[in-house]
């Protein structure tokens, strides 16, 4: 099953935090598991008023039980130390995290629109990974109540970009005003504006790298210059063997 490579990570290299900076990521892979495993229901409905020895109450405990140490099993030891006592069931330990790390922060929103609004790029930097974690950093800040624009949105992450991408930025802004259509500004346009942009450097790199194009060129020049040259020597050589006869 997938949901056990997702959670092999959630194990592993991406346990919850006890800043809870990932809590929204962790959520989501989470949720997937316990739904994947068919635990996730012990969620929503409470434990079965049902005889002890009923068959529904025995699956509802086994599967709590399976779903609560699920949920430890991807929390950091010092969060594993706190939520694995006082919280009988599944559902407690989950409404508490959501409690301490899915509620709104008007610390963690500040962070966050200073990160937006202030980042920039070095030149060696990947620009695309750049731009998605902006896009990432926009999406956490309307979890917490402050939703930017899409033209905001775009005009931060091009006053982002480094230096040499001052020409090709005036090429976006001058497509986006000649378009006709109504989309303008959007996240969607600007984000394939960078992966072309992105895709054209390689290729001309690539080619530079490897000789092409231009470089041919440069060489056939330099040969003809090189000719011309040598046949000034030859001239003057002979004229002085000329004058020493």
């Amino acid at each position: 099953m997938i949901s056990e490579f997702v959670y092999r990570e959630l194990t592993t290299t991406r346990k919850l935090n006890s800043s809870g900076d990932k809590f929204p990521i962790w959520k989501t892979k989470i949720d997937f598991i316990l739904s994947d495993i068919e635990v996730a229901y012990v969620l929503q409905q409470p434990k079965p008023d049902s005889p002890p020895d009923s068959e529904e109450l025995k699956k509802w405990i086994m599967d709590d039980f399976t779903c609560r140490h699920a949920i430890l099993g991807t929390l950091e030891d010092d969060l594993i130390v706190v939520f694995d006592h006082g919280y009988d069931t599944a559902k407690e330990i989950m409404d508490a995290l959501v409690r301490l790390y899915g509620g709104k922060s008007i610390g963690r929103s500040m962070y966050l629109f200073e990160q937006i609004k202030n980042v920039k790029i070095g030149e060696n930097d990947n620009v695309m990974d750049h731009v998605m974690k902006m896009c990432g950093v926009a999406i956490e800040l309307e979890r917490f109540g402050m939703n930017l624009p899409q033209e905001m949105r775009v005009v931060f992450m091009m006053d982002s970009l480094p230096e040499s991408w001052r020409e090709a930025k005036d090429v976006f802004m001058k497509t986006v005003e000649d378009d006709e259509s109504e989309s303008k500004l959007t996240v969607d346009s600007f984000l394939q504006f960078v992966k072309n942009h992105v895709e054209l450097k390689k290729y001309f790199e690539s080619r530079k790298n490897n000789g092409g194009g231009g470089g041919g060129g440069e060489v056939i020049e330099g040969g003809g210059e090189s000719s011309t040259n040598n046949k000034k020597p030859r001239n003057r050589r002979r004229g002085n063997n000329n004058a020493e006869t």
